[in-house]
C-alpha cells in the first residue's frame, strides 16, 4: 500500500469521502444507521457537497446520528493506522447510540438550565478581587459551514479586557 492509498480498504485513494462514506469499512457501518442515511447514496465531488446535500435532506436528529458516526468511523481509521487496532463494526455503532444518548441527556439539562436561568434576576455579579470573569457564547451557520466563538473578559471593578 502506497500513502496514498485507504488504510481501511487498501484499494480506493486516500480521500476523507473514501474513508467516512464510500468505503467497504464505512459502508458496513452506515448501513446500520436510521434508513434515511442508508438510503443517502447520493453522487457528491467531496465531503463538504455531501455533509450539504445531508444537512437539507436530514432532521435535526437524523443529522446527530449522521455526524456522530461520521466521527466514529474517523476514529476507528485512526485507531487503524496508528495504533494497529481494528474495532468491530459493533462496537462503533455501540458507541454512536451511547454518545446519541449522552447528548439527549445534555440537551435535557441544558433546557432545565435554560428554563433556570430564564426565572433569576439577570444580573451580573463582580468577580473576587484579584480574578477576572470570562463570559462565551458560539453560534453555529449551518448554511456557511460556520462557527464564531465571542468571549468577553471582565475585571473585578466591571472593566471589559480588550485582545
Amino acid at each position: 500500500m502506497t500513502d496514498d492509498g485507504c488504510p481501511m480498504c487498501l484499494l480506493a485513494p486516500k480521500t476523507s469521502k473514501h474513508i467516512l462514506w464510500e468505503s467497504i469499512s464505512a459502508i458496513d457501518i452506515l448501513g446500520q444507521c436510521s434508513k434515511k442515511i442508508q438510503k443517502s447514496k447520493t453522487t457528491c465531488q467531496n465531503m463538504k457537497e455531501l455533509i450539504a446535500k445531508m444537512i437539507k435532506r436530514l432532521q435535526q436528529d437524523e443529522m446527530e446520528e449522521l455526524a456522530l458516526t461520521l466521527w466514529n468511523i474517523w476514529r476507528r481509521r485512526n485507531e487503524n493506522v496508528f495504533n494497529n487496532v481494528l474495532i468491530d463494526p459493533k462496537t462503533v455503532l455501540h458507541r454512536v447510540l451511547q454518545m446519541q444518548h449522552e447528548l439527549a441527556v445534555n440537551k435535557a439539562n441544558t433546557d432545565t438550565q435554560i428554563q433556570s436561568n430564564a426565572t433569576r434576576n439577570g444580573t451580573w455579579k463582580f468577580p473576587p478581587s484579584g480574578f477576572c470573569k470570562f463570559n462565551w457564547d458560539v453560534a453555529i451557520d449551518r448554511l456557511q459551514y460556520k462557527i464564531d466563538i465571542g468571549i468577553a473578559v471582565r475585571d473585578e471593578e466591571g472593566n471589559y479586557w480588550l485582545p
